[in-house]
C-alpha cells in the first residue's frame, strides 16, 4: 500500500496537500483495462485491485484505480510486485 500511495502522489501536483478519503481493496473486480488484457490479449488477471479516493484540494473527490500483476516481464509495463 505504501508503494501505491507513493505512485499516486507522484501523479498529483507535488505541492498539493493530498488527503486519502477512503481506500477499497477489490481483488475480485476487474477494471475495464484488466478485462481487455485478460480476456482479449490473454494476459494473466491482476491478483489485486486498489481503489484510492483522494481529496487534492482542487477536485471534490478523485479516484485512482491500481491493478497489481505478478510478472517478471519488464516490457509489459504492468506494475511489478
Amino acid at each position: 500500500n505504501e508503494r501505491g500511495w507513493r505512485l499516486l502522489r507522484g501523479w498529483e501536483n507535488p505541492s498539493a496537500d493530498i488527503q486519502l478519503v477512503r481506500f477499497e481493496g477489490r481483488p475480485k473486480d476487474l477494471t475495464p483495462k484488466a478485462w481487455v488484457w485478460s480476456r482479449l490479449l490473454f494476459q494473466d488477471e491482476p491478483f489485486d485491485r486498489h481503489d484510492w479516493y483522494i481529496d487534492n484540494g482542487v477536485d471534490k473527490e478523485k479516484r485512482y484505480v491500481l491493478d497489481f500483476y505478478m510478472t517478471d516481464d519488464v516490457r509489459s509495463g504492468l506494475p511489478r510486485v
